[in-house]
């Protein structure tokens, strides 16, 4: 008898298998249950699906707003709903005289639904802070959804600390830039832009794109950010925010394939110091607001639809150009040079840093990878220590 056992116990294949379908069987009846339980039977003639949009924050300009979208839509925390877009809000700067909201698809052609065309289907809204208590609601009626208000801007803090850390920490750029391709622009923007790649593309494809942030208070929410993010963000050790021409004369050089190499210059502000010490070092070429506004009049628009692009597409055009440059340099603290980078794939991107910076950044990864090991040793070279000195005291008694 005793010698059976322990053959009894040993695992055979067959029940090895048996375990296997049950397992498998359990997560069928899981499956089934969630399902039920996320789209119960509706009502003929009432929308199933249930659905999430967001309130658009205040303070967020045209490129913040891209990246809301590009994020939810890449990450989308909430698997079980449909994400409907709230539009794009455009502030009234730079020479428009009130706030305006247009829905997605008068902006991109591609199809994100925008939540205004689900009103109409009776599809009522809900209203909440935090994203942990979206993941809450299960029980909540059919065509259902909820809006997360930005009292505390819980999804852009979660969705933007995500998209950095994965993209420019851990080099996962893939998936937000999937996404961020399908954003094709509709007219009039897509004339223009075609129009300007007609005039300056080849000049273009042979020339380092840069964005310059001087943070200009009459195009930017607060005019002195770089205090901000100097005195309370980690990444500043990693990337510089305050101008210095030496700075951004290092990034160019970085990407500098061979000598008078054209610079296509983006910026917010061309009568900064530094800007105008870049432009008298480096000849440089621009898209300017005159070949845009002669864009926009060949388009047969309205007086309405022209003065609103005239005020805000000049940006969004040199953004798309910047993209075609043979390489990209920028403020890493600018949406709009993040946007640029994550449609060029990273390919060929640099930020403005000084060489200590860019040096620690390179290596940040394998270092990131060796603590990891380090920290996931410990343990083991701790019990190895400890049996060793436990040997040692025995041996010694």
């Amino acid at each position: 008898m005793i010698a059976y056992l322990p053959r009894c116990r040993r695992v055979c294949p067959s029940s090895i298998s048996f375990r296997i379908m049950l397992y498998v069987l359990g997560l069928l009846v899981a499956a089934f249950v969630v399902q039920h339980q996320l789209h119960p039977d509706c009502p003929p003639g009432t929308d199933g699906e249930r659905y999430v949009t967001w309130e658009i924050p205040s303070w967020a300009y045209f490129n913040n707003q891209i990246l809301l979208h590009v994020t939810v839509a890449a990450y989308n925390p909430l698997h079980s709903r449909v994400i409907l877009s709230p539009g794009f809000q455009f502030n009234p700067i730079q020479g428009l005289q009130h706030l305006v909201v247009l829905p997605f698809g008068r902006v991109f052609e591609q199809n994100l639904t925008d939540f205004r065309s689900k009103k109409p289907l009776g599809v009522s809204m809900r209203r909440t802070v935090y994203l942990q208590d979206v993941k809450k609601i299960l029980e909540d009626g059919c065509g259902y959804a909820t809006e997360l208000v930005n009292d505390r801007e819980d999804l852009w803090g979660k969705m933007y600390t995500r998209f950095v850390v994965r993209v420019f920490l851990l080099g996962l750029h893939h998936d937000v830039s999937a996404v961020i391709s399908r954003f094709r622009y509709t007219m009039p923007l897509r004339q223009c832009i075609d129009s300007a790649l007609q005039t300056h593309g080849r000049k273009i494809s042979r020339s380092i794109g840069i964005h310059i942030r001087t943070w200009k208070r009459d195009v930017s929410v607060v005019s002195h950010a770089c205090d901000t993010i100097n005195g309370h963000n980690p990444l500043r050790y990693l990337f510089v925010c305050d101008l210095t021409t030496e700075a951004i004369v290092a990034s160019i050089e970085r990407v500098r394939k061979y000598p008078y190499q054209d610079l296509f210059l983006a910026t917010d502000d061309v009568d900064h110091p530094v800007v105008k010490s870049i432009m008298a070092k480096y000849p440089t070429i621009q898209y300017e607001k005159n070949e845009l506004d002669e864009c926009l009049r060949g388009q047969n628009l309205s007086a309405k639809d022209l003065e609103f692009w005239s005020a805000m597409a000049h940006p969004l055009i040199q953004n798309e150009l910047l993209v075609q440059a043979d390489a990209f340099v920028g403020s890493f603290f600018s949406t709009f040079t993040q946007v640029v980078a994550i449609k060029r794939g990273m390919v060929r991107v640099e930020f403005f840093q000084t060489e200590g910076q860019r040096l620690f950044y390179r290596f940040l990864y394998p270092l990131g990878l060796v603590v990891v090991a380090v920290l996931m040793l410990l343990p083991t070279v701790f019990d190895f220590l400890v049996r060793k000195s436990v040997s040692r005291d025995f041996r010694l008694v």
